[in-house]
């Protein structure tokens, strides 16, 4: 089959079956996934209607990072791993899931393998992902450059060839005026496009709907324009922008748990805490609705996680960070601090809806989380009363009114 795919109607036919194809690369025996994963890394090979069938198959890409990441596999395993990730990243999405999922610090670790076939592969894939400026600064910090200088020098032609285009790419890296210029270019609506998963954008027909990579980046974007100015806040604000991530956060609680859903939950808590550091028109903004509870679910979903989850996915010593449910509750706490912060009607309706929430991670947490909670808990503090139903009074506690004695009954 993996002979076949190298046809161009053939390869069409392999995608159809691309479920049962990713169950043949997680296959016990050792040969089994060999061929599997030759077969895919051909039938991508020049085929863009394949490559956006292995962005939508989340499957799919969970399956080859867990590979490379993997170093029980063989070489020519290991290899056609990463021959898939570079066949399959010449498309923007899966590009961008694959850096979100941590590709990058396993293929620069790869690249250093004594295999020729695993180096040639893994700098293949590196020089794909590299398009992206987001991908280029992490590429830097997994020491690709030093990788792929020792690379160039191989006595393999293509190797030295793919490490030398990589180098080429890094050398390029945007500068801020340039990245500038692109945010301009699509704008604050182009960005809520991608945070609200639109078929296409700017006639870009690869990319895909609901990416969670793209809704990263497009929530990433979103707080660094809303830390610019106060006309800024208000534009985003202007196009429901604050709506548009409270949605966003909304739907990702009743999908799978898994790390590119935390990281859009992430970003977008950090871009609506950007938003609500403008003053006290955004934390009024920001707060209406139903967002509160919006965040007070976030954090009874991922608290119970906190203790047990694992951090890390370790290849060969190396470590690779993964967002996790307690980067989520960190995000989450710092939106609701920003929120409630010198404001009463936010305060109050903390107190009123994730109190509960809010003191049993202040007994359970770890130290980190628990300061986190524990200073939230003291800037709502002075706006913690019970309001008199007769009179309207603001008692700090007791079960009378103080100024009229009726009994305390109402706390919000």
């Amino acid at each position: 089959m993996s002979n076949l795919a190298w046809n161009s109607r053939n390869q069409d036919t392999i995608g159809k079956l691309l479920p049962q194809l990713i169950d043949l690369c997680n296959h016990d025996e050792e040969p089994v996934r060999s061929h599997a994963t030759n077969t895919l890394a051909n039938a991508l090979f020049y085929h863009e209607g394949n490559r956006r069938r292995f962005g939508l198959y989340l499957r799919c890409i969970t399956t080859f990072i867990r590979l490379i990441a993997d170093k029980s596999q063989s070489n020519k395993v290991l290899e056609n791993a990463c021959r898939v990730l570079g066949s399959a990243t010449h498309n923007d999405a899966v590009a961008l899931q694959a850096g979100t999922l941590g590709a990058i610090p396993l293929l620069v670790h790869l690249s250093q393998s004594r295999s020729v076939g695993v180096q040639r592969a893994s700098a293949f894939a590196l020089g794909n992902l590299a398009v992206h400026d987001v991908h280029k600064r992490m590429i830097i910090e997994a020491n690709g450059i030093e990788s792929m200088t020792k690379l160039s020098a191989s006595d393999c032609r293509e190797t030295a060839k793919y490490a030398k285009h990589m180098l080429d790419i890094l050398a390029d890296l945007s500068r801020s005026e340039e990245i500038e210029a692109k945010r301009v270019k699509y704008g604050v609506q182009g960005l809520l496009y991608l945070c609200e998963g639109v078929d296409e954008y700017d006639n870009q027909g690869n990319v895909l709907p609901k990416q969670p990579g793209f809704q990263a980046l497009a929530c990433d974007e979103l707080a660094i324009e809303a830390t610019k100015s106060t006309k800024s806040r208000l534009d985003i604000v202007h196009h429901d922008g604050h709506k548009i991530l409270v949605t966003l956060l909304s739907n990702s609680i009743l999908q799978k748990d898994l790390p590119e859903v935390r990281q859009v939950q992430q970003r977008s808590l950090w871009a609506l805490r950007s938003i609500t550091k403008g003053g006290d028109q955004f934390q009024d903004i920001c707060g209406a609705n139903d967002t509160i509870d919006v965040v007070v679910r976030i954090l009874k979903f991922h608290f119970p996680k906190v203790s047990s989850e694992d951090r890390t996915i370790v290849h060969d010593g190396l470590k690779v960070s993964l967002v996790q449910s307690s980067d989520v509750c960190e995000a989450s706490l710092g939106f609701l601090f920003a929120l409630c912060s010198n404001h009463e009607k936010n305060s109050r309706r903390t107190i009123q809806r994730g109190l509960k929430t809010l003191l049993l991670m202040a007994n359970e947490s770890d130290d980190a989380l628990r300061e986190l909670v524990v200073h939230l808990l003291e800037v709502m503090g002075p706006y913690s009363w019970i309001v008199c139903s007769n009179c309207k009074s603001k008692e700090k506690g007791g079960s009378c009114c103080s100024k009229c004695g009726h009994t305390l009954r109402e706390r919000m």
